[in-house]
């Protein structure tokens, strides 16, 4: 989600690169494995019908490319499992949706997955801003929701049905701030961040840790959150000589 380069430390969502996305959505493999276990289980009255298995990425819009990513690992795990005979004897068919790298239609999404073709789990959406809209659908079915979101503003009290297989923007801002101000000994940081509501949950816990181990904050700037890997983002260097060292 944040990463430090050259002249100051970036702060960006992991979901912005597709490769990181594709390793999630394998990271889903194991988690996804035992919750269909469980879901099989309980149903044995329905042990020959397929589970029917929610996928909600980002096929079209900004979001395409980490969707595809998404989907790859979804149909990967997929095909494992049911050439392996399924999950307790039930095969897996996997309903798919498209969020269009929109929040609003994220939850249109999630409510015809959830209420109109009767998912048994969801997987996604990707971008904790598509992410946050779409847990109360699943919470007000009781429906399992498995993302990548990092956002603080997911817990286990608004969303009890919410796995993430990412470390929470506060958790990562923490281990960023300690590293700044321990190992590179800097005075001054820049913070690069997009407006996506994991990076802004992140950037609040970035500069209370910073604050707290006395570095300053020289200069922040936000960008549009893309999800296509455009080059947006660029930092201008601090106007005021007496910020001192901006780190890197």
């Amino acid at each position: 989600m944040v990463s430090e380069k050259r002249s100051n430390v970036e702060h960006a969502d992991n979901q912005d690169r597709p490769c990181t996305c594709l390793a999630s959505a394998s990271a889903h493999l194991g988690l996804l494995a035992s919750l269909l276990l469980g879901i099989s289980i309980s149903s044995t009255v329905l042990a020959q019908e397929p589970l029917k298995l929610g996928a909600l990425p980002s096929a079209t819009g900004p979001g395409a490319a980490i969707g595809a990513a998404l989907m790859a690992g979804v149909e990967l795990a997929v095909s494992e499992i049911n050439k392996n005979g399924g999950i307790s004897g039930r095969s897996i068919t996997v309903i798919k949706g498209d969020t269009q790298s929109n929040p609003t239609t994220a939850v249109s999404e999630a409510k015809r997955l959830v209420e109109r073709e009767k998912v048994e789990l969801l997987i996604g959406p990707l971008v904790s801003q598509e992410v946050v809209p779409t847990v109360a659908v699943t919470t007000e079915a009781k429906i399992v929701q498995i993302t990548n979101a990092g956002t603080s503003a997911l817990t286990p009290d608004n969303g009890p049905y919410h796995f993430s297989s990412n470390a929470s923007s506060e958790t990562v801002a923490e281990s960023m701030a300690g590293f700044v101000a321990e190992h590179l000994k800097s005075v001054a940081v820049g913070i690069l961040a997009d407006d996506g509501g994991q990076s802004r949950t992140g950037v609040s816990a970035l500069k209370a840790g910073l604050q707290k181990r006395g570095t300053q904050v020289a200069v922040e700037q936000e960008y549009r959150n893309r999800t296509d890997g455009s080059p947006e983002a660029r930092m201008d260097r601090p106007r005021s000589s007496s910020a001192g060292k901006c780190s890197g």
